[in-house]
């Protein structure tokens, strides 16, 4: 929805917050992959690495919260389809080939038309994964919208305790205890930690939760407690598996998960400025670029980190980041074709 009329407030904060989230997620590990496990700095770097991890779960609450209170005709789940199909389409090719013609030249016309034709199956940046897995559940929206219809509110708890049991805890103990997983041939495909996020969203727009301060000091005591929880079996699986030890990082894992319904609850508890309006129209723009960015900025994070500390360093280099693609975005929605899809 990108219509003024049909914005709500809370969810442009929320759309802003994951968004820029979404850029911390992927400059913060510069710092302490950079580094071997321990000290202050890679403490604190991991630290706020784990508590960007909200915005995933928090951008399929958003879907959740607007798309299945209401039952769509097909022509329009159709368009929608369509239009995820033209963003990644289009968005892929700008990748390719800016970076075949701009970033690395000199690459063979043969690769870039390859990587053009792959576009439907490979990924073209490390955020545009979501892309694909939302076009997914736009196909299966019509579906949840008729299933959500009719769910009780004992319906959702129970979807939510069995997601979160068999998708969110039991992968986590299964690292640690290799005998609590489940049958192979045991399989619950209509539960998911991503289809949980979107009835998630939706169980907030039809059971509103109310807010108060208590709420909000709560919802912020298990905020920090999951990223403590996500910082501390960290450090333990690096004395464990130091070439490996983010096995915790996982957006469907309970610690994360709560984590997004923490910051859905919390935000839902403010009263936005119209600061979040007007940059709310823009963050799937700014998404959208975001990775294409960083990778022409590149050079200016080595550069950050010979004048000052690299956890200051990073946090400049996200801002800078975030501010260029939001400079971008403004002349892009303004192209009646573009504006469109964006």
């Amino acid at each position: 929805m990108t219509h003024k009329e049909n914005r709500i407030c809370f969810l442009d904060t929320l759309r802003v917050l994951a968004c820029l989230a979404v850029i911390v997620n992927h400059t913060t590990p510069l710092v302490f992959q950079s580094r071997d496990p321990g000290g202050l700095t890679w403490f604190a770097a991991v630290t706020v690495f784990f508590s960007s991890k909200f915005a995933v779960p928090v951008f399929y609450m958003i879907t959740g919260y607007l798309l299945l209170g209401r039952i769509d005709p097909w022509p329009k789940a159709l368009t929608r389809i369509r239009r995820m199909v033209l963003v990644i389409l289009g968005t892929g090719t700008v990748y390719w080939l800016i970076r075949g013609l701009v970033l690395e030249p000199g690459t063979p016309t043969e690769q870039i038309l390859e990587n053009l034709l792959s576009i439907y199956r490979v990924t073209p940046s490390n955020a545009l994964w979501y892309l694909y897995n939302y076009l997914g559940m736009l196909l299966m929206m019509p579906f949840f919208q008729k299933l959500s219809a009719n769910m009780t509110r004992q319906d959702f708890h129970i979807y939510f305790g069995i997601s979160g049991f068999f998708f969110g805890v039991l992968p986590v103990l299964g690292h640690f205890y290799p005998n609590a997983v489940t049958n192979p041939h045991f399989g619950i495909p209509i539960f998911s930690g991503h289809i949980c996020m979107l009835f998630l969203g939706q169980y907030f727009a039809r059971f509103p939760v109310k807010r108060s301060a208590a709420g909000f000091s709560t919802a912020c005591g298990i905020f920090l407690g999951m990223v403590a929880f996500n910082v501390g079996a960290t450090w333990l699986e690096a004395g464990r598996n130091p070439e490996n030890y983010l096995f915790v990082d996982n957006r469907t894992y309970l610690p994360i998960l709560a984590q997004g319904g923490c910051v859905f609850y919390g935000v839902s508890c403010l009263k936005p400025g119209k600061w979040a309006e007007r940059l709310g129209c823009y963050t799937f723009s700014i998404y959208l670029l975001a990775d294409l960015v960083m990778e022409v900025l590149g050079p200016a994070y080595p550069f950050l980190v010979g004048i000052m500390h690299p956890l200051p360093a990073v946090a400049c280099y996200t801002l800078l980041i975030f501010l260029v693609c939001l400079l971008i975005s403004v002349p892009l929605k303004r192209i009646p074709g573009v504006r469109k899809l964006l």
